[in-house]
């Protein structure tokens, strides 16, 4: 994991191939509203946003919001 100082999120090969595995089961449009909880570093985050306007992140780790 990146250090928290280091806002750029390296994310492994196999680690994104899932995440697509993810956002590719999903039926979200354009207007779906995306409630995500504990979004970490915001990897799936990311991708959902590419998919949707409407992504809500909760996140209660106050360091892990810094990053987001």
């Amino acid at each position: 994991m990146p250090s928290r100082e280091n806002k750029t999120v390296n994310i492994n090969p196999d680690t994104y191939e899932t995440i697509k595995n993810i956002t590719n089961s999903l039926n979200v449009k354009d207007d779906t509203l995306v409630i995500e909880i504990g979004p970490g570093l915001g990897a799936l985050t990311q991708e959902l946003l590419k998919m949707s306007k409407k992504v809500i992140a909760i996140e209660i780790d106050k360091n892990m919001v810094e990053v987001l």
